[in-house]
């Protein structure tokens, strides 16, 4: 077996910053934030009763707006917060942040952040704004019109994994699966990641084995030949996966410790053989033969990453399935 055990090292433990994103301080909502699910649900809508009491929810698409023949009066906003958004999912997921139909004064910033049902990747934003981050915040000039797009994370082929970093950063591969570089034998890929960036389970699964305590490597001299700071998962079907050059003590799992995919397990570093702090993300099946699997995100085929891909997490803690189409 390529499994075997490991011993706990004492070191730091620490809570991760919680980023916030804050509108205006005098930005008023009419209507108050909702979660709000794909509209083909009617079970799982979510309406503002201020918004809607006139309108009512459509289950076919748009909520409280004409959708083209109904006749369905769209609400107004009042003169005091003259400005609306409307928000509009395709596939499987919810939007956090604002009701569709929601009202605003001019001027203000409203975040909205698209969550992924499981089994489902957001691939991205349309309408009056365009963007493939997850989190967008919107500066509300005018009335405002987003489409969130959830896609079916393919069910046939490789196994799937979720890119081991937070959702919404973008990340280069530099080295892909059997690069002639350092990886040879092995599939793994190497992300450019800054220092301190938090690493994330890229599935479910337990960990089996650690280690924290190896140095960093020293400014301006060259970097040690041996081992790294990593962490270990066993996924209970028969493969691995190793997060490697992680930070001195910045190991944040015990052995035996059951995680989900998108809970943290350790910071990024620079020890071991590494010129740059990166991470080093490696698969493995349950005789540490190399083992090809493919990432949600990816849009290539059976979701390969090659070097120079850029890959935009949406590793998080999976939603309970919202309902949709």
């Amino acid at each position: 077996m390529w499994i075997v055990g490991g011993k706990r090292m004492r070191g730091m433990r620490g809570t991760a910053p919680v980023q916030r994103a804050v509108g205006p301080a005098d930005a008023r909502r009419v209507s108050s934030p909702v979660r709000t699910a794909s509209p083909w649900s009617t079970a799982s809508l979510l309406c503002s009763a201020v918004i809607f009491v006139a309108a009512g929810c459509d289950p076919s698409g748009w909520r409280g707006v004409d959708d083209g023949g109904t006749g369905r009066a769209v609400a107004e906003c009042p003169r005091e917060a003259p400005v609306q958004v409307r928000v509009r999912l395709t596939g499987r997921g919810e939007v956090i942040g604002a009701a569709d139909g929601g009202c605003f004064e001019r001027g203000a910033e409203v975040v909205l952040d698209a969550r992924a049902a499981d089994g489902w990747v957001f691939g991205g934003w349309f309408g009056n704004a365009t963007s493939v981050q997850p989190v967008i915040a919107l500066a509300l000039d005018a009335d405002t019109t987003v489409e969130a797009v959830f896609r079916r994370i393919p069910q046939a082929g490789v196994t799937r994994v979720f890119a081991p970093f937070p959702a919404g950063t973008a990340s280069v591969v530099l080295q892909g699966p059997f690069g002639a570089y350092t990886h040879g034998s092995e599939t793994a890929w190497d992300f450019h990641l800054p220092w301190g960036t938090e690493v994330l389970a890229a599935a479910d699964g337990v960990v089996v084995e650690f280690e924290e305590g190896i140095p960093r490597n020293e400014p301006g001299r060259p970097p040690r030949e041996g081992p790294a700071n990593f962490v270990m998962l066993e996924h209970g079907d028969g493969w691995f996966t190793r997060y490697v050059h992680l930070d001195t003590d910045g190991v944040f799992v015990e052995i035996g410790q059951a995680v989900r995919r998108g809970e943290r397990v350790g910071v990024t570093g620079d020890t071991g053989l590494t010129f740059d702090p990166h991470l080093h993300f490696e698969t493995r099946g349950a005789e540490g033969e190399p083992l090809v699997l493919g990432f949600a995100e990816s849009l290539r085929r059976d979701g390969a990453a090659e070097e120079g891909d850029v890959i935009v997490s949406q590793n998080r803690a999976p939603l309970v399935d919202p309902g949709g189409f």
